[in-house]
This record gives structure tokens, C-alpha cells and sequence, in this order.
């Protein structure tokens, strides 16, 4: 059973090499594949003092990015870190051992630990999400009630730390490339536990995030909420099994509630984390994302139904 190990990477080389130096220090890794979507070639400079097989493709688009690093893999096993993340521990062993012990297996989960100013922070472990796109990062154990679905609720793993067996994804068509970030991983999750197949947590399987600052975060609390109004529309209309005027209520709600990205927008202009302005730009990105989500539903809809 050979493991390909996908990397996504922009316009971060430091932190780059930091993972690709965990990466070398595992045993049971085939091949690494570096998806670059950078402006610059710092990174594929990096890439160079490595074996492994680099690519440059254009976009802004972490599901494209996955995609095609799924289409250049060879391992029936590919698994996923961000560039910004550190395999720890026999983090390559965990994969292969779980696969290999369950062959009906298709989907497994690892746990995230966060590294912020020298400090380890539990960031993800046992993760579910709701039909609606509402997410629990960090969950008691009765994590196993969700692997199937319960109450609307569905095991999802964090995208820095998956692994999923690559048939089968190829089979029910690979990330969905309207998610350029955010919900790209929960929304495959979805799909797969909703064809029935086997997925599960791995405690054991660890990486460290340092999560840095990139194109849709320029900080802790200044996150691209275009994105994320625009996939947590697109995705509660995709995934929900109310009505489609329940659907509509509920994604409204959603994406303007308290608990969406108008209210964590509001939350952080009256915390004063930035200007009036700058609160009044990401309402309208808001309002923008939801109206594009919708259509892209719709589009999506009316394709398959054809």
C-alpha cells in the first residue's frame, strides 16, 4: 500500500519548508507532491532541495489545488497538509496502519494541535459540522455517533491533516472546485458519509498548525468573509435536507445570524479589531458571497438535472 502526501502551497516558503522537512523525517511516505500556486518561484526554490514532484498551476483555488495533486499521485492512499502545518510523531505509520487494518476505510481524520508563540493549543480534534455549515472544531467522545451521521451533524475532518483512500474520491468526483477555501474538506466529507462509505478519527495521527497569514487570512480576525459567506450559502443549500423555503430561512440565518460572518464581522468592529470603513467593505463582501453562493447552487442544480 503506497501513501502520496499532497502539499498545497502559496506564497509561503518558510513555512514551507518546515513541513517538507517533517515530511522527510516520516517513514512510510511514497511520494510528496507540491501543488504551487504562488506568485513568486520562491517557493519551487525551496521545492528543489527535496525529492519530490513539484507543480506550478495558476488560480487561487485550494479544491483545484487538491485535485490536481490527487491526478499526479500514485499511492492508493493520499493524505493532506497544509504548508503551514509539521507531521509529528509516526504520523505516516498512523495512516497506513489504519488503512491497511480497515479495508473498507475511505476517509480518516486526524487531530490538529496549534503552535502559537511557542505554545501547543488543541486546535481540532473529533471535528463534526452540521447540513448548514456549522462546525465544532473540538468535540467529546462520542465522536462516533457522527461518523454516519447523527442529528444532522457529520464527522469532518480538518483540511491541514486528512487522509482519504483516492478511488474512491476519484469515483464521487474530488473536492468541489467552488470552494476555493473553506468547506472544500467538509463538503467531500459529507459526500462520502452520505454514500454510506467508512470514515474515522485518529488521535494518534498529529500535526502541529502554526497557521500563518496568507490570501484569505490577513490576520486572527480579518478572514476573507466573501469566501465564507458565499460557501456556507452554497453549502446548506447543497446539503440540507429541509424544504428549499426551510433551506433558504436557515442559510439566511446562517450567514447573517450571530454565529455566521455578518455577526463575526459586527463582533470585531465593536471590539474595535478595525474601522467603521473597513466593517462596512466586508458587509457588502458579505451580502456579495451569499448572492454568489446562491447562484452557484442553482447552477449547480440545474446541471444535474440535465
Amino acid at each position: 500500500m503506497k501513501l502520496s502526501v499532497i502539499v498545497s502551497t502559496y506564497n509561503r516558503p518558510n513555512d514551507l519548508l518546515r513541513c517538507l522537512k517533517s515530511l522527510r523525517r516520516q517513514e512510510f511516505i511514497d511520494q510528496i507532491v507540491v501543488v504551487d500556486q504562488s506568485e513568486y518561484d520562491d517557493s519551487k526554490k525551496i521545492c528543489n532541495g527535496f525529492r519530490l514532484d513539484y507543480f506550478k498551476i495558476e488560480g487561487r483555488n485550494i479544491s483545484k489545488s487538491r485535485n490536481f495533486g490527487i491526478s499526479k499521485s500514485i499511492g492508493e492512499i493520499i493524505a493532506f497538509i497544509d504548508d503551514d502545518a509539521e507531521a509529528v510523531g509516526e504520523w505516516s505509520k498512523e495512516i497506513i496502519v489504519n488503512f491497511k487494518n480497515s479495508p473498507s476505510l475511505v476517509m480518516l481524520c486526524g487531530k490538529v494541535i496549534r503552535i502559537k508563540d511557542g505554545e501547543k493549543i488543541l486546535q481540532y480534534e473529533n471535528g463534526i459540522v452540521s447540513e448548514y455549515g456549522y462546525i465544532e472544531d473540538i468535540h467529546p467522545q462520542d465522536e462516533k455517533l457522527y461518523i454516519k451521521g447523527f442529528n444532522r451533524w457529520y464527522l469532518r475532518p480538518m483540511g491541514t491533516n486528512m487522509a482519504f483512500r483516492k478511488d474512491i474520491v476519484i469515483k464521487i468526483g474530488g473536492f468541489d472546485e467552488f470552494y476555493e477555501y473553506n468547506h472544500d474538506e467538509t463538503d467531500l466529507a459529507l459526500r462520502l458519509i452520505k454514500e454510506g462509505l467508512s470514515a474515522l478519527y485518529s488521535n494518534k495521527m498529529i500535526v502541529y498548525h502554526y497557521q500563518s497569514v496568507g490570501l484569505n487570512r490577513q490576520n486572527e480576525f480579518l478572514v476573507n468573509y466573501f469566501a465564507e459567506a458565499k460557501n456556507n450559502t452554497y453549502f446548506g443549500l447543497k446539503h440540507s435536507k429541509d424544504n428549499l423555503i426551510i433551506k433558504y430561512i436557515k442559510v439566511i440565518k446562517r450567514v447573517f445570524g450571530p454565529w455566521g460572518p455578518l455577526g463575526g464581522n459586527f463582533k470585531s468592529y465593536k471590539l474595535k479589531r478595525y474601522g467603521f470603513r473597513t466593517m462596512l467593505i466586508l458587509t457588502g463582501s458579505i451580502i456579495s458571497g451569499f448572492f454568489r453562493g446562491v447562484d452557484g447552487y442553482l447552477k449547480t442544480k440545474k446541471s444535474l438535472s440535465n
